[in-house]
């Protein structure tokens, strides 16, 4: 088993993912020549993240198809304007940031923002009380990106 992860000026390496998450990327950041500091995944060549990050102690065959190529992306995480957390991804891949459809799918826009996200939020909390569900989630889904981030930075110490 073994994948392809393009970077760089068109440079490629190939990566045996039969192997934990953590190993694979932390694997993949020494091999292309990662800042230490950065936070990276794997995206298909549509712009389909697999979000290894999220699944660290879990093994990397369970996430990439066999014989697979994927462009090597660096997690970024912003506060937005109304202080939430927006994960971006940034491909490491030169040229594909000019591909419209990969960046689209890459990082999709959020579909409502201020006001009216704030009157959705309102709503669904209507709906036989799903609303603080989802609000519920949408926090665990922010910490446990900073939780992997601090994870990832803590296993290169």
């Amino acid at each position: 088993m073994f994948i392809t992860v393009r970077f760089g000026d068109d440079c490629s390496e190939m990566f045996n993912p039969n192997c934990k998450n953590i190993i694979l990327l932390n694997n993949i950041k020494q091999r292309c020549k990662c800042n230490d500091q950065d936070v990276v995944d794997l995206s298909d060549e549509s712009g389909s993240v697999a979000h290894l990050p999220s699944h660290l102690q879990e093994y990397g065959k369970n996430y990439l198809a066999d014989r697979g190529t994927f462009i090597l992306v660096r997690v970024e995480t912003k506060l937005d304007e109304g202080n939430e957390v927006r994960v971006t991804y940034v491909p490491l891949l030169n040229g594909m940031d000019s591909n419209k459809e990969f960046i689209d799918r890459l990082n999709p826009r959020p579909a409502k923002t201020g006001k009216k996200l704030r009157r959705a939020v309102s709503s669904m909390s209507n709906d036989s009380g799903r609303g603080s569900d989802k609000r519920k989630n949408a926090g665990k889904t922010a910490r446990k990106i900073s939780g992997v981030i601090n994870s990832l930075k803590a296993a290169k110490r």
